[in-house]
């Protein structure tokens, strides 16, 4: 019989998969990483005889929470990230802003950033990136607008990772930036 896929949601390291009219409820464990479950959830209803109704929650990503960090603290008021990354990576972002004057706060399984319309302040001490190239990167660029100096580090191997292009081009824009390492 065809299946009708309703939802599909991650209990643990099952996939929690709820079909037909009965509601039943299997589980199955995807023998793929989990970033490639959604795949395995299609390949499980690819034989259906009716395209499934599904609902698939895809996971957060550390590249784009710290994207949505970054806009939400350029923007003026508060804004809600729901569904965000925790890694170290938005950890060192998180700090990073909270350096910069931006509040960010956990509300459930929410993030309330509040952000500066643009206006940071001035840190009283280097901002550490940690391990996050995309933290060195962005912040670079939102050190553009504050109105003093801003140093940003990071690990031994961020210090390594070339970033000269990043100054030169805030550089041909008017901003006083350089690197100690290139």
């Amino acid at each position: 019989p065809a299946m009708m896929l309703t939802t599909a949601t991650r209990a643990g390291d099952k996939w929690v998969i709820r079909q037909d009219a009965r509601q039943r409820t299997t589980a199955m464990t995807p023998t793929l990483p989990s970033r490639f479950a959604p795949l395995a959830l299609l390949a499980l209803v690819g034989a259906c005889a009716s395209p499934p109704d599904a609902t698939v929650r895809i996971p957060g990503s550390k590249s784009l929470t710290n994207r949505a960090l970054v806009c939400s603290a350029l923007a003026a008021g508060t804004s809600r990230l729901i569904g965000w990354l925790e890694s170290d990576d938005t950890a060192a972002m998180i700090d990073g802003l909270g350096r910069l004057g931006v509040t960010v706060e956990r509300e459930g399984s929410d993030l309330l950033v509040n952000g500066t319309g643009g206006e940071f302040a001035i840190p009283l001490h280097p901002i550490d990136c940690r391990a996050s190239g995309t933290t060195m990167r962005f912040l670079a660029a939102c050190a553009a607008l504050v109105r003093g100096r801003v140093v940003l580090d990071g690990v031994a191997r961020m210090r390594e990772r070339p970033i000269q292009d990043l100054a030169d081009a805030l550089t041909s824009l008017g901003v006083s930036a350089r690197t100690v390492a290139g």
